[in-house]
């Protein structure tokens, strides 16, 4: 048997390598994509109840499939005006002898209140 393999050649061989080895090879990938497709659905229920036990919260009722329902809309000022809120503060820490041993730069400051928006 093993003395015909050697005699082939050419398109005797080609026909060979691809009855045996290729097909066997898409026929193991679609066996392997077809258990991944099977389980995923399993491992995807399990992940969710996994995510209810670590995120829930069974006092107030709170699902971990609903914890990104609806966003809410935030209160803060999107263009805060800057000027006013740098004089606000040098004004503050001008009346307060304790708010950084003396009276601080304009530009740190500014620089301070940039940082928190």
């Amino acid at each position: 048997m093993q003395n015909d393999q050697e005699k082939k050649s050419g398109l005797a061989r080609i026909g060979y390598i691809w009855n045996d080895w290729i097909s066997t090879f898409i026929i193991l990938a679609l066996l392997l994509m077809t258990l991944l497709i099977g389980t995923g659905e399993m491992i995807h229920s399990q992940m969710l109840r996994m995510g209810e036990r670590l995120y829930g919260d069974q006092t107030t009722g709170m699902q971990y499939s609903f914890l990104r329902a609806e966003p809410e809309k935030p209160s803060c000022d999107r263009h805060p005006d800057i000027e006013t809120q740098v004089q606000e503060q040098m004004k503050a820490n001008a009346a307060d002898e304790f708010a950084s041993m003396g009276v601080q730069r304009m530009l740190t400051v500014r620089k301070n209140i940039l940082h928190l928006i």
